[in-house]
């Protein structure tokens, strides 16, 4: 059960490993939730309001990340929620399109535990350890 002063993010990520890496990673840091999809983000959105969102791009089926970060922005309490692009599109250019589409900031797989850490401390305006 997280802590009441600890922020809780939503992590949207179809693979439960890679979810399962993260949220040890930042255990120390913030409360990690998992979306598998779309509807699974929005709905979660809809009921409980998270202080940062980690979408991965590439859901499988159905609407993409950026989709899905598009669709959050239409919810009143996510328009300026932090979204960051968690992804392994890493070409030119695909930097810029997440972060004119909808996210707030970018973070490219294969990253490192210390670089997710100070992303999200940074964030939510924790030390970064």
């Amino acid at each position: 059960m997280p802590s009441d002063n600890k922020a809780i993010v939503l992590y949207v990520e179809n693979e439960f490993n890679t979810f399962e890496l993260v949220r040890i990673y930042l255990s120390d840091v913030c409360s990690v939730d998992n979306a598998v999809d779309s509807g699974d983000c929005l709905r979660m959105a809809a009921g409980k309001k998270y202080s940062l969102i980690l979408m991965d791009i590439n859901l499988g089926n159905g609407p993409t990340g950026l989709e899905t970060a598009k669709m959050i922005r239409k919810i009143d309490e996510y328009r300026d929620i932090p979204i960051v692009a968690v992804t392994a599109f890493a070409m030119a250019g695909d930097e810029d399109e997440f972060l004119s589409e909808g996210c707030t900031h970018y973070l490219s797989k294969p990253f490192k535990k210390k670089e997710l850490i100070q992303l999200v401390s940074a964030i939510l305006g924790g030390d970064g350890k």
